[in-house]
């Protein structure tokens, strides 16, 4: 099918990428319209999102205007705030984890999906550096990383339904970020230059706890107290676990009436236990105190999203990747159930992570690496013989936190 001519719609952020992505479709022929996806009203406070999110529509329609594009603004401040906003904020006052980046990704993808019989529209179009292509053995499209390793962004892509594969064009897969830099040059227009914001730097943002208050009750906001881990005695109060996050150092501990600066410059927050209010706290000096390192190989994940080409029946290795790795890890990946997934990584990691942390799932360590699937961290640690071990007990009067509990276990069918 020859695709000159074809009407395209483009994703437009007011980004740079989207911006080279839309001169690029026009430039090779497509017919682009500019659709812009508004996750907050106009003059909206954007939180923890004022870093990733450009909610100024005059400014992304004069890029449109300059490229000559049509200009559509979509209203998803709903759609938003059902999908990524109340998710983080119950995850947040839970002391989890969540990734708010892939799901945003996902409502724009699905916002100009549902556009295209409106426009007549043959194909989309965003500005990720990703790649679609077809498996011409089996017929059907998969979603690669980019050419420019470095600046892949497949994993924001992994929650789409496969299905809209074939329907995707990114124009961006096949050159690197140098060469959108120089083509950025020749558009005279103002435009945000990309900004590689982590879900990790979203959910730890200074602006999260105001936020987190402006869209919940206060009954909601636990208040407790700051325990050493594995002791009774609390070393502060605090005034909601929702300004803590797991992994949060720098605690400001001597601040307040009951203080104690001890505890600054090498604790880090290492469990919450929202119910009873409580944020438990860990010296973490690998330097000093090797033994204080935390450590991890075996790894219990849900809400298991996948291929459905993927072989479920026998384990198979894969490269996984998180906001808390540097580089993507070799592990075994064990199918449990069609939710259910059990990781166990090649070698072990010292680090700790937060319940509800996404892991994306690649077929290869870097380059033409395809994405296997994606899920959500439950439960880390690793087995000892036939004992599963996490961090040690609160204390003698808590559940044992050193072995998850049966049902968890009965789920995976050890």
């Amino acid at each position: 099918m020859a695709l000159q001519g074809k009407t395209v719609l483009v994703g437009i952020t007011g980004g740079i990428a989207s911006a080279v992505c839309a001169y690029l479709l026009k430039k090779q022929g497509f017919r682009p319209i500019g659709i812009h996806v508004s996750f907050f009203d106009k003059d909206e406070n954007l939180g923890p999102f004022q870093d990733l999110i450009y909610n100024d529509l005059d400014g992304v329609k004069k890029v449109c205007d300059y490229l000559d594009i049509p200009f559509y603004a979509v209203n998803a401040v709903e759609q938003f705030k059902d999908t990524v906003i109340d998710p983080m904020v119950g995850r947040v006052l839970s002391g989890h984890s969540y990734n708010p980046l892939i799901y945003m990704h996902k409502i724009i993808v699905e916002v100009l999906v549902s556009k295209m019989s409106k426009f007549n529209a043959n194909l989309i179009a965003t500005g990720h550096f990703a790649k679609v292509l077809k498996n011409q053995k089996s017929g059907n499209f998969e979603l690669l990383t980019a050419n420019d390793y470095q600046f892949d962004q497949s994993h924001l892509l992994s929650l789409i339904d496969e299905k809209v594969y074939s329907l995707l064009y990114l124009p961006l897969s096949e050159i690197k970020y140098s060469e959108m830099e120089k083509i950025s040059g020749l558009l005279k227009c103002d435009f945000r230059p990309l900004n590689k914001v982590t879900a990790k730097e979203v959910m730890a943002h200074p602006a999260m706890p105001k936020f987190v208050e402006s869209r919940c009750s206060k009954d909601m906001l636990h208040q407790g107290n700051i325990y050493i881990y594995g002791s009774e005695a609390a070393i502060k109060e605090h005034l909601g676990i929702h300004h803590y996050f797991i992994g949060k150092n720098h605690l400001n501990l001597g601040d307040g009436e009951r203080n104690d600066d001890r505890y600054d410059e090498h604790f880090t927050v290492i469990n919450i236990s929202p119910f009873k209010g409580a944020v438990y706290i860990k010296e973490i000096n690998p330097v000093e105190k090797p033994h204080t390192v935390l450590k991890f190989k075996h790894l219990f994940l849900d809400h298991f999203h996948s291929s459905s080409e993927l072989d479920l029946t026998k384990p198979m290795t894969v490269y996984c990747l998180t906001d808390g790795m540097s580089d993507k890890m070799a592990g075994t990946l064990h199918f449990k159930t069609n939710q259910f997934v059990f990781l166990e990584l090649s070698q072990e990691l010292s680090s700790i992570l937060p319940v509800g942390v996404q892991f994306i799932f690649y077929s290869r360590p870097r380059d033409k690496a395809k994405v296997i699937g994606s899920a959500q961290l439950t439960l880390m640690g690793h087995f000892d013989r036939d004992d599963f071990h996490q961090l040690p007990k609160v204390s003698q009067g808590d559940n044992d936190e050193e072995n998850p509990p049966r049902p968890l276990f009965d789920k995976f069918q050890f």
